[in-house]
């Protein structure tokens, strides 16, 4: 039996082992710059990474389950896999319907035994946990805020009971200049729909430079925080509810984040990321809180 054990090569960035799935940071001009996010200090001196198996190649969001299991959804299919962040290895997966749901998914978050998955233009649907190669019912709805702009990034507020759905591009001209983070409640019976989560846009690029800042993850860290990743930027944002920017930067590894999509935040404070493969595979990486 091979067992996978970190290589080690001076200067380079990374190094992938005898059993072809684990990669880790070793080295590069950037590995000891620090960043502060969620009131936690990271480093790419405690960055681990891996490569993921070719089916999760469209890897696009990500979430963890009250007792800390990471699940992730791909693009095109409601096929949910659950991965163990030690080491990248897919530990089980289901489907969501038989066969599954096709659509353009772009976010899913985890809510009182149920998971929440969204579609780019706002369609969510619902479904409890099933076992390893089964199939699943589901109920779907509407939410209509595909109308003001496009998805990607699903979370939940559990201080308010509402999911959090960033948008990476507004439609709506009142809100240009705007980075928007849509809110929908769970509870049905609810009548409410509350107001966006809006930030202006100009403060995010004073620190992170460029153009833009399109959202392609969030995620909820605490009351009233958020953390919000742009793929196209390669850059991090956390912000409160008010929409005042406590965080704004570009990653210190960009070299590792081709395409970030997923974002989630363990109960030990480890920051997880995964990068679409695009005509490669996909990327599952965990930094750890530094010492």
């Amino acid at each position: 039996m091979m067992i996978c054990k970190y290589g080690v090569l001076p200067l380079a960035l990374f190094v992938l082992t005898g059993c072809g799935e684990s990669s880790r940071v070793t080295g590069g001009s950037n590995i000891s710059q620090r960043f502060v996010i969620a009131d936690h200090t990271f480093s790419g001196e405690t960055f681990r990474q891996w490569k993921l198996p070719a089916k999760l190649r469209e890897i696009s969001g990500l979430t963890l389950t009250n007792d800390q299991r990471l699940f992730a959804h791909g693009d095109e299919k409601a096929v949910l896999y659950e991965l163990d962040y030690e080491d990248g290895v897919i530990i089980k997966s289901f489907s969501l319907g038989n066969p599954a749901v096709r659509g353009d998914f772009e976010g899913i978050a985890y809510v009182e035994d149920r998971f929440y998955l969204v579609t780019s233009t706002g369609r969510i649907y619902v479904a409890a946990e099933g076992a390893d190669r089964s199939h699943v019912e589901y109920r779907s709805f509407e939410t209509d805020i595909g109308d003001r702009c496009e998805i990607e990034g699903l979370a939940f507020d559990p201080d308010t009971r509402n999911l959090l759905l960033a948008c990476k591009v507004v439609h709506d001209k009142s809100s240009q200049g705007q980075i928007m983070i849509q809110r929908w409640p769970i509870d049905p019976e609810r009548a409410d729909i509350p107001p966006p989560i809006s930030v202006e846009l100009a403060q995010v690029l004073a620190k992170t430079g460029g153009k833009q800042f399109n959202p392609s993850g969030v995620e909820w860290v605490g009351p009233d925080r958020l953390l919000l990743v742009a793929a196209r930027q390669r850059s991090v944002l956390e912000v409160d509810f008010a929409g005042r920017v406590i965080a704004a930067f570009k990653l210190p590894l960009a070299d590792f984040h081709p395409q970030v999509e997923g974002i989630a935040f363990d109960i030990d404070g480890q920051l997880i990321l995964a990068d679409e493969g695009g005509n490669k595979r996909a990327r599952l990486g965990v930094y750890r809180p530094a010492g």
